[in-house]
């Protein structure tokens, strides 16, 4: 799950960057993507990605990500 959510922050990341998309993001996604950015940079040059995939997980594990979704939809369980 790390991993996708990373691939997915890069993606908004490169497309904001061309002016293409990653405007429209939903209040929930941007919250969740601002929060992984605080702690996992933009890749602009290669490095080794599995710091970032721990950071992540721990972010998945502690439910600090979950506790983001709950601000937006408060009935999610």
């Amino acid at each position: 799950m790390a991993d996708e959510l990373l691939t997915a922050c890069q993606a908004i990341d490169i497309r904001r960057n061309l002016n293409t998309h990653g405007k429209g993001l939903a209040p929930v996604h941007e919250a969740i993507h601002k929060h992984v950015r605080e702690k996992v940079d933009f890749y602009e040059i290669d490095r080794e990605i599995w710091p970032d995939i721990a950071e992540v997980e721990k972010m998945v594990r502690s439910g600090e990500l979950l506790d983001i979704v709950k601000e937006y939809v408060p009935d999610f369980e």
